[in-house]
């Protein structure tokens, strides 16, 4: 295994390998860019469906307490 390591090692990728590599690298990267934007996106949504949900809950809260002649 070793000797297959040296080997690769010695071994020199030509111009066209070496970009053909960092085309495939710059295609797999843009796609994990694509899927974080994406998945950015979603949690932004459910934030702010998260905040207006606890904004009902607090304005619940504030008419169960005045109900009750309190202070919140």
């Amino acid at each position: 295994m070793a000797g297959q390591d040296a080997e690769s090692r010695r071994r020199v990728a030509s111009p066209s390998e070496r970009a053909t590599n960092l085309e495939d690298e710059n295609s797999q990267l843009h796609e994990m860019v694509v899927n974080l934007e994406e998945k950015v996106s979603s949690l932004e949504t459910e934030i702010t469906v998260l905040s207006s949900e606890l904004e009902e809950c607090r304005q619940v809260v504030q008419e169960v307490v005045n109900a009750f002649g309190g202070d919140y």
